[in-house]
């Protein structure tokens, strides 16, 4: 078996962790864990980004 990302991979997740990079700092990340809650504003920025479009295996 092959475990290695491939460069279309690597270039999804740095686009996943661009997108919420500015959006969750390290606070903000342990509130929303502890505290859950929709964010129709995250929702919304994934929708856009494409990532409900995806196929993934």
């Amino acid at each position: 078996m092959h475990f290695q990302l491939t460069a279309e991979q690597r270039a999804l997740r740095e686009g996943i962790r661009d997108l919420l990079a500015g959006r969750f700092g390290r606070d903000a990340l342990r509130a929303a864990v502890q505290r859950p809650a929709l964010d129709r504003g995250l929702w919304r920025a994934l929708g856009e980004a494409g990532l409900f479009s995806l196929c993934l295996p």
